[in-house]
């Protein structure tokens, strides 16, 4: 994601060696699809769970 422009990785020096992720403004631009996808993920949890439930019977490989 740091290659793609999408977060900022700054290394910083202390004892033990810390690192800190900040999102950049392109990745804020993802906020309103991932708010999106959070919000039908949570309309649909039910159903996404019984399909993963039906998927575990039915002996696929995960």
């Amino acid at each position: 994601m740091e290659r793609n422009g999408m977060v900022q990785r700054i290394v910083v020096s202390t004892a033990p060696v810390r690192v800190e992720y900040r999102i950049t403004p392109l990745g804020r631009t993802l906020e309103e699809p991932f708010r999106a996808l959070c919000e039908w993920t949570a309309e649909h949890l039910p159903e996404v769970e019984k399909a993963c439930v039906a998927y575990d019977r039915a002996g696929k490989p995960q």
